[in-house]
């Protein structure tokens, strides 16, 4: 059997552990952004900064967060329902529930002239996207069948390399230019099923190469480990880009 389809039981849980050091989350925040239209990129200027450097932590900041911090970000990160938005679950009404949470709210906000609000919905949505498209998080739960990993294709002398945090450290610089982004559908939720949709097959991707790049991280073979990761960091600033365009497209509709 594949290894991987071996491991493919893991994908019934979550999981809580961290995707994407903060430079990969910037990054990709930034060329989601960058890839927008002119009058786009104009509205969201004066928080740009914010949504990349600060709003796209907070899934993983409200971990340790205080008073009065942690109910500005229970606001973003925690659904009606009181369930976190951290990155996909496999559960599909579950993980549309996430989707449409944060477009709803960049598109509310932003019909109420509330760009700051709509600024941190953006940065939770890019969260979500980026988390769930880091091959790292290819098996849910990440670290189990990574550890399942090493002891299969590790060296003696590797053994002590931790997957997680070897595959998600960093991703080459890439850009989407010539990509124009678009719109995801003709309203909020079916903009969400189709973006979740291509989230999936963005992952079950990364669930495939996912064997050949954890012996590319053993044999040093550093040239086949960035190209997956800037793959992997440009797939994921794909569809950032269009959720993005899709909810600033219904909030000015």
């Amino acid at each position: 059997m594949n290894i991987i389809r071996g491991f493919a039981l893991g994908l019934l849980l979550g999981s809580n552990c961290l995707a994407w050091h903060f430079p990969v989350h910037e990054q990709i925040t930034r060329r989601a952004i960058d890839s927008l239209p002119p009058v786009m990129r104009q509205t969201w200027a004066p928080v740009t900064e914010r949504i990349a450097r600060r709003y796209c932590l907070y899934p993983d900041r409200i971990q340790g967060a205080k008073e009065p911090e942690l109910s500005v970000m229970r606001r973003f990160c925690i659904r009606n329902d009181g369930k976190p938005i951290h990155n996909i679950t496999w559960q599909p009404e579950d993980d549309l529930r996430s989707l449409t949470f944060s477009m709803n709210g960049i598109v509310d906000a932003m019909r109420s002239r509330d760009i700051d609000t709509a600024a941190q919905h953006a940065g939770v949505l890019a969260h979500f996207l980026e988390d769930s498209t880091c091959p790292a998080h290819a098996l849910i739960p990440a670290d189990s069948p990574l550890d399942s990993m090493r002891e299969l294709f590790a060296p003696p002398d590797k053994m002590q390399i931790a997957l997680h945090p070897a595959i998600e450290r960093s991703a080459p610089a890439f850009d989407l230019a010539g990509r124009a982004p678009q719109k995801a559908g003709v309203s909020v939720e079916k903009a969400a099923e189709a973006l979740l949709e291509r989230c999936y097959v963005i992952v079950r991707g990364n669930r495939e190469n996912l064997e050949a790049l954890v012996k590319a991280i053993y044999a040093d073979d550093d040239a086949t480990v960035n190209r997956m990761r800037r793959n992997a960091a440009r797939s994921g600033a794909e569809l950032l880009a269009d959720a993005y365009y899709s909810a600033l497209q219904f909030a000015a509709r």
